[in-house]
């Protein structure tokens, strides 16, 4: 069999198989269609040379489940499922030609006299149904003729087309000589050129656009079908650029949209973040501040601490801080002067001291004339800061 044989019984089956949906539509066994599947299954699986008795078969098959809504001889013998298509095939037209030579006797033994009702019976529809499936095999024979015809046909108008095109390809014409040609390519250009100006600054409200129409009218001119579907496929190009642009905005103003909304946030969220440094600035401040006072608080109390203390001591009152801040002042105006070459005894009294626990001048020390005898004295009954205010030079002691 041949590649187009071949391929249109491929496409004959697929429609055969399309059909049988409405049979299983119908109310049939369970078993029938498990059985039909089954074969549908061997269909699948024939080969290349089996392909036309597949489809008889197929289309036996179909015929028995529409007419009679079960499946019949060759199909109920699972065995044949094994043997080879064409032979199932072969002997299922076999049978019915011993049939009808069956029938030819039955009818002849009827003409005689012998017989009963029910073989009469049984053998109108066994009958019917041979004739059925003659018809049904000779529908395919002739649908299987129509086909090939058909492909032949197509072929060979397609292998026609196919060598005029070639031709074509191998003696193109210059149109571009003719002078006719030439001007209608420059009126196109200028057509298409206009309507690419109009497109360019086209809005929905400015108008018809008539892209097409602008472009293509000084060809299809004079044709006015040409020109009405012009007019509807410019009707269709401006509803789909209007489309267009309209999407377009809408995308431009959801990216603004987003655009801004993205600064929005972040500018929230700097200046939220500015809030938690101020208010944590602001709370260390404040914490800040608690501390200082704390500390002053501490050091007040200390100073009034002291202050009790030293009032409570019996050496150290407020004359005596007077005294001795007066006698450090007068030593450090003394440090400047020459020291005298006598020494005087009165200037050893009782403000020399300034009165703390060291500081206890004895009455012995103004009945003391040697002046080195009363500066030991001093020294002995005073404390290492008046010791230290007191002026001490050798020379003047040595003169002295």
């Amino acid at each position: 069999m041949s590649e187009i044989n071949e391929n249109t019984l491929d496409r004959h089956f697929v429609s055969q198989l399309r059909i049988m949906c409405d049979v299983y539509s119908n109310h049939i066994s369970k078993s029938d269609f498990v059985m039909s599947q089954r074969w549908l299954q061997v269909f699948h699986k024939s080969s290349r040379a089996e392909k036309y008795a597949r489809n008889c078969l197929m289309l036996l098959m179909y015929g028995q489940l529409r007419e009679m809504g079960k499946l019949g001889m060759p199909f109920i013998k699972v065995e044949n499922m094994d043997r080879s298509l064409e032979d199932v095939l072969s002997d299922y037209q076999g049978m019915t030609t011993n049939v009808s030579c069956y029938n030819e006797s039955l009818r002849l033994h009827e003409r005689l006299g012998g017989g009963s009702q029910c073989i009469d019976y049984a053998n109108t529809n066994f009958q019917l149904l041979t004739q059925q499936n003659q018809q049904l095999i000779q529908e395919i024979n002739q649908m299987h003729a129509r086909t090939v015809e058909n492909e032949q046909l197509y072929r060979q108008a397609d292998t026609h087309w196919q060598q005029r095109i070639l031709e074509g390809q191998g003696h193109l014409p210059l149109p571009l000589l003719k002078p006719r040609m030439q001007w209608l390519l420059q009126r196109i250009d200028r057509g298409a050129q206009l309507a690419i100006r109009q497109l360019q600054g086209w809005a929905t409200s400015s108008g018809p656009l008539n892209f097409l129409y602008l472009s293509l009218q000084h060809i299809l001119d004079d044709d006015p079908e040409a020109r009405k579907l012009l007019a509807e496929l410019d009707r269709k190009l401006e509803a789909v650029l209007d489309n267009m642009l309209e999407q377009a905005g809408e995308r431009r103003e959801n990216n603004v949209r987003m655009l801004y909304d993205k600064l929005f946030q972040q500018q929230q969220e700097a200046l939220i973040t500015k809030q938690q440094l101020l208010h944590h600035e602001q709370r260390a401040l404040v914490l800040a501040r608690q501390q200082l006072q704390v500390h002053v608080q501490d050091l007040k109390q200390r100073e009034e601490i002291f202050w009790d203390q030293a009032a409570a001591s019996p050496y150290y009152s407020t004359q005596s801080r007077a005294i001795s801040y007066n006698k450090a002042e007068t030593m450090r105006s003394t440090k400047t002067q020459t020291n005298s070459d006598t020494f005087d005894a009165d200037s050893y009294s009782g403000s020399d001291f300034c009165g703390c626990d060291d500081c206890q001048p004895g009455p012995e020390l103004g009945q003391l004339s040697n002046p080195a005898d009363l500066m030991d004295t001093c020294d002995k009954h005073s404390c290492q800061y008046c010791q230290s205010q007191r002026p001490k030079d050798s020379e003047s002691s040595s003169k002295c």
